[in-house]
């Protein structure tokens, strides 16, 4: 969980690029899915706000979606902003 000055860790990395096997690997071998980064990011946030429909599916499975960033934000609202409906839909099951 080696953070880089954002506070990101490389499955921040993995996620934000739809990088699927990549978070696996990461999460099988110990990264933390719900380490928050300096704004209080999840990985799950990332997922939402970039719209990684496949990430984002692993990671609900694993992480606190409802997990709130500094200001009070869930993927949800992330996902909801950015017009990611097909993982508003994988929020809200």
């Amino acid at each position: 969980n080696k953070t880089d000055k954002a506070g990101r860790t490389k499955l921040f990395y993995a996620t934000s690029q739809g990088h699927l096997n990549r978070v696996k690997e990461l999460v099988e071998n110990g990264a933390n899915v719900n380490f928050r980064d300096n704004a209080g990011w999840t990985p799950l946030h990332e997922a939402a706000l970039k719209g990684q429909y496949e990430v984002g599916k692993y990671l609900i499975e694993c992480a606190d979606v409802n997990a709130k960033d500094n200001h009070d934000w869930t993927p949800l609202h992330l996902a909801c902003l950015h017009g990611h409906l097909d993982i508003v839909k994988l929020l809200i099951q």
